[in-house]
């Protein structure tokens, strides 16, 4: 089973591995979810590595770093 994206906060899944249109695009959701997820772990890594990071930023990368994680558990775990 493979989330797709769906409005409203609601979650829609393809079930199966099928070459199908629902799987290519929970294909491209997964490549654009990992992409978001390289970019914020090399902001991460930036910030974690500035002498004087600013409060503010960290906070709004923290809740992004939150979001992209909650979302790739989701795909990992199928639920």
């Amino acid at each position: 089973m493979r989330e797709l994206p769906a409005g409203s906060g609601r979650r829609c899944y393809v079930i199966g591995d099928g070459d199908g249109p629902a799987s290519r695009l929970a294909d491209e959701m997964e490549a654009a979810q990992l992409g978001l997820a390289r970019h914020l772990l090399d902001r991460a890594e930036r910030a974690a590595g500035d002498p004087e990071p600013v409060d503010v930023d960290l906070l709004a990368l923290v809740a992004r770093l939150s979001r992209a994680l909650g979302d790739a558990l989701r795909m990992a775990e199928g639920d």
